[in-house]
C-alpha cells in the first residue's frame, strides 16, 4: 500500500483534472488510506464528480465526503419541483418498470428505492437523478433482482 501523502497527491490531481470542478473548492486530508472531501459547490453534479475523481485512485480504501451543495438562486427548486421532475424522468424512460420504483424529495435530497432487474438501469437512473437542477444529495437504495 501506498502512503498517505502518495494517495493524497494523486487525489489532488485527480481533482484538478476533472473538467466539471475546480479543485480548490475541495479540501483533501488522507489517513491510513481514507481521504476525507470537504469544501462548498454549486450543485450535487460537481459533488458526484469530484467523489468521482477521488475514488478512482488507487490504493483509497474509503471516502468520507463533507462537501456541501450551495445552489444559486436561479438554481434552486421546491421538493414538489424536483419531484416532478424526477416522475417524468421515469416516465420517459425505456428501460425502467414505474411500478417498481419509489422516490422521496426531502429538503431537496432525493432517496431512490425499488427494484430493478439490471445494473445498467441503475447506473443509468442514477445518473439522470444526479442532473436534476436543485438536488442536494442522492441516496441510493435500490436493489438488483434479475
Amino acid at each position: 500500500m501506498r502512503s498517505d501523502n502518495e494517495i493524497l497527491l494523486d487525489v489532488q490531481s485527480g481533482l484538478a483534472w476533472e473538467t466539471g470542478i475546480t479543485a480548490a473548492d475541495f479540501a483533501v486530508t488522507v489517513k491510513d488510506g481514507v481521504v476525507e472531501l470537504s469544501g462548498k459547490v454549486a450543485s450535487f453534479s460537481e459533488k458526484q464528480c469530484a467523489e468521482l475523481a477521488v475514488m478512482r485512485v488507487f490504493d483509497v480504501i474509503a471516502l468520507n465526503t463533507e462537501v456541501e451543495v450551495h445552489l444559486s438562486i436561479g438554481d434552486a427548486r421546491t421538493d414538489r419541483d424536483i419531484g416532478h421532475a424526477l416522475e417524468r424522468l421515469i416516465q420517459v424512460s425505456d428501460y425502467l418498470n414505474q411500478d417498481k420504483i419509489s422516490f422521496t424529495v426531502e429538503n431537496c435530497n432525493v432517496t431512490l428505492s425499488g427494484t430493478l432487474e439490471w445494473e445498467f438501469q441503475r447506473n443509468e437512473l442514477m445518473h439522470g437523478v444526479a442532473g436534476l437542477t436543485g438536488l442536494r444529495g442522492l441516496c441510493n437504495q435500490l436493489k438488483i433482482e434479475p
